[in-house]
């Protein structure tokens, strides 16, 4: 079910991100391959944590020229 939400949340540009996850079920993604499929980076200590990677992607994506190219 996870694997079937994560794949039709990226076909849509959105990232599934997780926050506060306890050691055990941590593990229970480790163990079920779920860790792979999310991304080892797609797991977040706090809410705040997710709201300031978000906010420094934002950043770093209106930074960047629309071409690509700096200038």
């Amino acid at each position: 079910m996870l694997r079937d939400t994560s794949k039709l949340l990226e076909g849509q540009g959105i990232s599934l991100v997780f926050a506060h996850v306890s050691p055990a079920v941590r593990e229970q993604f480790d163990r079920y391959g779920l860790t792979a499929v999310f991304g080892a980076d797609a797991f977040y200590g706090s809410l705040r944590a997710v709201v300031d990677a978000w906010e420094h992607m934002q950043d770093a994506t209106e930074a960047t020229p629309a071409n690509g190219q700096g200038g």
